[in-house]
Order: C-alpha cells, then structure tokens, then sequence
C-alpha cells in the first residue's frame, strides 16, 4: 500500500508540473528551452537514482528506506516551490532522486 501511495505522490508531481509549465516559465522568466532543460536535468537524476536506490533500499530495509525516500522526496518538492531562477529550480529538480 506504501508503495501505491508513493508512486502516486511521484505521478502526481510530475504532472502538476507538467500543467503549471506556462505559469513557472512566465514567473521564471523562461523559453521552452529553459523549461526543457529544467525537465531533462529531472530525468537524468531519475535516471542515475535508479541505478543506486534499490541497494541503498535493500542495506537500510524496505520500511525504513521507503520512509528515507519519500521524505527526501517530499522535502525537495517542498523546496522546489522557492526556486527563484532557472538555476534554483533545475537544482530542486535535481534533488528528486527518489524511489
């Protein structure tokens, strides 16, 4: 059920970014570059968490990882709303390694 949750947290943050993209680039001042570059920086971090999550997951135990994970997580979202310029956000964006 955890599991559920946390990747419905996960789907639920990357679409809420997807239908707030006009509004953040406008207050960010960016162009669709900008904006895909911001976009792709959270894909490669994705990417790369893949590779190391699962063991750290596996030396810590499911329940206390899960919890790591998800903390990280919504820790870094709650960060990623002071992004303040494009740098500021894609380093947000960053962060969310995850799960």
């Amino acid at each position: 059920m955890l599991l559920f949750f946390a990747a419905v947290l996960n789907y639920v943050d990357r679409q809420t970014l997807s239908a707030l993209a006009p509004t953040i680039q406008k207050d960010l001042d960016m162009n669709e570059q900008d904006y895909a570059n911001v976009v792709n920086i959270f894909l490669v971090a994705y990417t790369i968490a893949y590779l190391f999550s699962g063991r750290i997951a596996d030396k810590m135990g499911t329940r206390k990882g899960m919890f790591v994970f998800v903390a990280w997580w919504s820790i870094a979202n709650a960060f990623t709303a002071a992004a303040n310029s494009i740098a500021s956000l894609s380093a947000y964006r960053l962060s969310l390694i995850h799960i």
